[in-house]
């Protein structure tokens, strides 16, 4: 038979299909099961949120603690030296043991009696209404994901208005 054509039974064209339909989904369903995007970790880091000097000399001071990396982060504990206007201002030990969101960022409130250098500048700075300069320096220990991240900090503190003795 020279010349016939051989066709495939009734039904199993519509069958072939629907199997490589089937094939195609659970193959684009496999590639994109690979896990998600990738973790991406970067160091935290640490500032100053606020600095209020309390009625007994000591400061109450809000540390910002900030987590950039796509991934939760929790913050064990962080060693941060202050500096203000170049002078020593004293040492932020913290044990927040505290889980903070991908990109996220929490405050964390301690008390610090300040040395008398640096607390006369903060004086000098509220009673003339003029910005600070200060410094963090230190280091940011993590669990989940475990490290140890060095962290260096600098910016200004200006007085608040109404607030007295409150810098930001």
């Amino acid at each position: 038979m020279l010349g016939s054509q051989h066709s495939p039974p009734d039904g199993a064209m519509p069958r072939i299909a629907r199997m490589l339909s089937v094939l195609v989904a659970v193959a684009f369903l496999a590639a994109c099961a690979s896990g998600g995007p990738p973790k991406r970790i970067w160091p935290p880091q640490a500032s100053v949120q606020e600095l209020a000097v309390q009625e007994d000399g000591t400061w109450r001071i809000g540390v910002r603690l900030q987590n950039y990396s796509n991934v939760a982060m929790t913050f064990d504990q962080a060693t941060l030296d202050l500096a203000i206007a170049g002078q020593p201002a004293g040492q932020l030990a913290l044990t927040p043991r505290l889980r903070i969101g991908p990109g996220s960022t929490e405050i964390v409130t301690l008390r610090l009696p300040p040395d008398f250098d640096a607390a006369g500048r903060v004086a000098d700075a509220l009673q003339t209404r003029s910005g600070l300069r200060y410094r963090l320096q230190g280091q940011i220990v993590t669990s989940d994901p475990t490290g140890r991240h060095a962290t260096e900090f600098e910016s200004v503190l200006t007085p608040v208005p109404g607030l007295p003795g409150v810098l930001r």
